[in-house]
């Protein structure tokens, strides 16, 4: 349940309003799962439906090897196939978020200083904007720090020759008392 949930949650990365989204995914699962009327009752075409998606296995699996509805072999193959749906489902929110975590692995490398690294993404929608805006601002800081050391570099001489000037200077100064 926990799974399924969070790849419909997943989907608010992509979507600008996800209500609707949540909404029939409540409506649908509580019917396929077997809250409504349970999953042996439905006519043969909502069965092959219902077991053609991982709400079964949320509700009336654990149900059916609970009441002992389904012992030995058939209790066996229940679980393996909630185990099964529970891989899928944790594979889609690793997909879902793949994107997500490489654009903060480079984010997190911006933030350390690693103004040279680039978010390679092929994300759409804002998530692949973010990844472009944050392209953009590392290398503007790349650039304006760049000018900062040049400015400094700069300086560095300026001040180095006004020190060069002032000793001469003063040296000059002395070299005309004596």
């Amino acid at each position: 349940s926990f799974a399924c949930r969070f790849a419909v949650n997943l989907a608010a990365f992509w979507l600008i309003e996800i209500r609707g989204v949540v909404g029939t995914y409540v409506a649908v699962s509580n019917l396929l799962c077997g809250l409504v009327v349970p999953v042996a009752w439905f006519p043969g075409w909502l069965h092959a439906v219902a077991l053609a998606t991982p709400f079964p296995s949320m509700l009336q699996a654990p149900l059916d090897v609970l009441t002992a509805r389904a012992t030995g072999g058939a209790a066996l193959t229940t679980l393996a196939v909630q185990a099964a749906w529970l891989l899928a489902m944790l594979a889609l929110g690793w997909a879902m978020t793949r994107e997500l975590a490489a654009i903060n692995a480079g984010a997190q490398q911006m933030a350390g200083g690693n103004l040279a690294v680039r978010l390679a993404t092929s994300a759409k929608g804002e998530l692949g904007q973010l990844a472009h805006s944050l392209n953009s601002l590392a290398a503007n800081l790349e650039s304006r720090l760049l000018e900062v050391r040049a400015n400094e570099e700069r300086l560095g001489l300026v001040i180095q020759g006004t020190s060069d000037a002032v000793s001469y200077t003063h040296l000059r100064a002395h070299e005309t008392d004596s």
